[in-house]
């Protein structure tokens, strides 16, 4: 036993020194990562100071060209300017930025009415004002959403300027051609869902028909808009039929240019719509009972 025991003694004294050295070790690796992430971190901070203060600097000076001071000297406005170069690039690349969303907020704007305007062949002067009225109701419906602060809100925002727009291109256009640039909008739609469900029925829509199922669409207010919108007993379906009234005229006004397998896959279309919208707006309603009663205010 007294033989073993020095062994042992120097078994645990190997083993200490083996332990006393890997953790030496890993505090010697925490404290380099540590030293290497700090310079890193300075590094970055240093880059972003050197690549964010030329922009600044030209935002600045924008801001004091709009106030109609005199003009900075940018060579002096801040150590931090590299050389006036740069600041020629921040100011280009802001520029186009804000062209892209010129563009983009247009493109979404008008792309829609495309097939309309040619359809309606108007004057040079008359096209360029009927832009400018869709482009000022597309800047005030977003401009609605920006400000609005509940959904009601949004949806009153986006009644009046509807109706702006609606009332400024009647008085430009005529009654007879707005009703046929709206309906150029709701042409895409319909090719897609009912023209699709006509194809797969074996009764498929032509070009013109579907053009004319928008027409009456538009014509007995059964644009997208009013699903939603519109109150009154005119949307209501009825329970036996599953028909509105304002579906039974729009059957009505479809059914010269529809054939009779089409004008039944178009009333079962109908009936579905119907449903689903019904089953949303039970959706809607649960939802809104479940945030009321955990004190939310949906948006």
């Amino acid at each position: 036993m007294q033989r073993v025991t020095p062994w042992l003694s120097a078994a645990f004294l190997g083993i200490a020194i083996y332990l006393g050295i890997v953790v030496w070790r890993q505090y010697r690796e925490k404290a380099h990562w540590q030293e290497e992430s700090t310079t890193r971190a300075l590094q970055v901070a240093a880059l972003r100071a050197r690549a964010l203060a030329p922009r600044a600097i030209v935002r600045s000076s924008q801001t004091d060209e709009s106030q109609a001071t005199p003009a900075r000297d940018l060579s002096r406005a801040s150590p931090a300017v590299v050389d006036p170069q740069a600041i020629e690039v921040a100011r280009e690349d802001d520029l186009q930025i804000a062209n892209h969303e010129k563009r983009s907020f247009r493109r979404n704007a008008l792309h829609s009415y495309i097939s309309g305007f040619d359809a309606l062949q108007l004057s040079p002067e008359k096209l360029a004002q009927a832009k400018e009225i869709l482009l000022a109701a597309s800047q005030a419906a977003a401009n609605g959403r920006k400000t609005a602060r509940s959904s009601e809100d949004a949806a009153a925002a986006r009644a009046r300027g509807n109706q702006a727009m609606d009332d400024q291109m009647t008085a430009l256009l005529g009654q007879n051609d707005y009703d046929v640039l709206k309906a150029s909008t709701r042409e895409g739609a319909l090719d897609w869902t009912i023209g699709t469900d006509m194809w797969d029925g074996g009764a498929p829509l032509e070009p013109d028909q579907i053009h004319a199922i928008a027409l009456a669409q538009i014509r007995t207010k059964f644009e997208l808009a009013h699903w939603s919108t519109a109150p009154g007993e005119a949307q209501k379906p009825d329970p036996q039929t599953g028909l509105s009234s304002q579906d039974a005229a729009l059957l009505t006004a479809t059914a010269p240019f529809l054939s009779p397998a089409q004008q039944e896959i178009f009333r079962k279309s109908l009936i579905e719509e119907n449903l689903y919208n019904a089953a949303m707006r039970a959706f809607s309603e649960k939802q809104a009972q479940i945030w009321k009663a955990n004190g939310l205010s949906p948006r």
